[in-house]
C-alpha cells in the first residue's frame, strides 16, 4: 500500500520529508564517492604496492561481486526491520572496511576481502532508500522525491574525481580511504540519531 493511502503525511510533516530527502541525497553522494575512489587512486596504489594490473582487476571485481549479492535481501530486510536500521548498518559497514583498506593493501587476499565487503554494504543503501520513500512519501510526491534522493549517484561521481585527486595531491592515496570512511560514519550517526526524525512517534517507530 502506498504511503499516501496510509495517511502518513500527517505523521511526517512536509519539512521533515524534505529533511530526510536531503539526508538520503547526501547519503547517495557519499556512497558513490566511496564507490569510485579506488579507481581514481589506483595509479598511486600500483606504484606503492607493486600490484600488477591483473591483480588490481581482481580487486575491482571483488567489489562488484559484493555489490551484486545483497540487493534483494537488503530490500526484504528494510521492509521488515525498517530503513533506518539497514541504512545505518550499510554505512557503518562500508565505512569500517573502507577504513581498513590501506591496512590490507600489503596482502592481496585481505584486500579482496576489504573490497568485497564494502561492495556488499554499499549496495544495501539503495533498496533501503526505495523502501523508505515507498513507505513514507505520498504518491503525488514519490517520483520527484525518489529521483532527488538517488540523484546523489551522479553528483557523487562528479565530486569524487576532483576530491580524490586533490586528497592524493595534498596527502597520499591512503588518506582518500580515511576521509571517505569518516564521511560515511558521520552520515550513519546522522541517520541513526538525528533528533528531528523523532518529532513524529509513528515515524520514529517505523523508520528504525
Amino acid at each position: 500500500m502506498r504511503a499516501g493511502q496510509l495517511g502518513v503525511e500527517c505523521a511526517m510533516p512536509l519539512a521533515l520529508r524534505h529533511r530526510m530527502a536531503g539526508l538520503l541525497f547526501l547519503g547517495t553522494v557519499i556512497n558513490y564517492v566511496d564507490r569510485v575512489n579506488i579507481s581514481i587512486a589506483a595509479p598511486a596504489m600500483l606504484r606503492d604496492t607493486g600490484w600488477s594490473k591483473s591483480e588490481l582487476g581482481w580487486v575491482f571485481s571483488a567489489f562488484l561481486i559484493g555489490n551484486a549479492l545483497l540487493q534483494v535481501p537488503a530490500g526484504m530486510i528494510a521492509d521488515r526491520r525498517g530503513s533506518r536500521a539497514v541504512l545505518t548498518v550499510a554505512f557503518v559497514g562500508f565505512s569500517v572496511f573502507t577504513l581498513l583498506t590501506p591496512l590490507a593493501a600489503g596482502s592481496l587476499g585481505l584486500l579482496l576481502v576489504t573490497r568485497f565487503l564494502p561492495g556488499a554494504f554499499e549496495l544495501m543503501t539503495f533498496p533501503a532508500v526505495i523502501s523508505f520513500n515507498a513507505r513514507w512519501i505520498p504518491a503525488r510526491e514519490f517520483g520527484r522525491t525518489h529521483t532527488f534522493s538517488v540523484s546523489g549517484v551522479t553528483v557523487g561521481q562528479m565530486a569524487a574525481y576532483p576530491l580524490t585527486t586533490w586528497i592524493i595531491a595534498v596527502g597520499d592515496w591512503q588518506l582518500v580511504f580515511y576521509v571517505n570512511a569518516m564521511l560515511g560514519l558521520a552520515w550513519a550517526v546522522a541517520c541513526a540519531f538525528d533528533p528531528e526524525t523523532y518529532k513524529s512517534r509513528l515515524f520514529s517507530n517505523k523508520f528504525r
